[in-house]
C-alpha cells in the first residue's frame, strides 16, 4: 500500500469519504485480487482510479488491469489528476451518475 497519496488522491478522498456521495461508502487502496484499487465502493462494485501522468505510458497495462477487474464483475471509472484537482464538482457529479445508473 502506498503511504503517501498524491494530491489528486487526497482530493478524491475528500469527495468520497464519510458517504459524501449519496451515502455510498468508499474504501481507499482496496485490494482486489493482486491489484490495489485507488477507491472502491462494495455496494456498487465500483472501482475509481485516479490517473496521473504515468498512465499515458502504460495504457496497455491499464487496459489489461481494467479487463481483469471487469471480468470480476467490477465497473471501473477513471479520472485524471487534472480533473480531480480542477473540476472536482464535475467529477463528483460523474460519480453520482455512475452510482445511480442501476439504482
Amino acid at each position: 500500500m502506498r503511504l503517501h497519496p498524491t494530491p489528486a488522491e487526497r482530493r478524491m478522498w475528500v469527495l468520497l469519504r464519510d458517504g459524501r456521495v449519496d451515502g455510498f461508502k468508499f474504501r481507499r487502496q482496496h485490494a482486489v485480487e493482486v491489484y490495489l484499487a485507488d477507491f472502491y465502493c462494495a455496494d456498487k462494485a465500483l472501482v475509481i482510479e485516479v490517473d496521473g501522468p504515468i498512465h499515458a505510458t502504460q495504457k496497455e497495462q491499464d487496459e489489461y488491469r481494467q479487463m481483469l477487474l471487469e471480468i470480476l464483475g467490477l465497473r471501473v471509472v477513471r479520472f485524471s489528476n487534472y480533473n480531480v484537482l480542477n473540476n472536482s464538482v464535475r467529477v463528483r457529479e460523474a460519480i453520482r451518475t455512475v452510482l445511480q445508473a442501476d439504482a
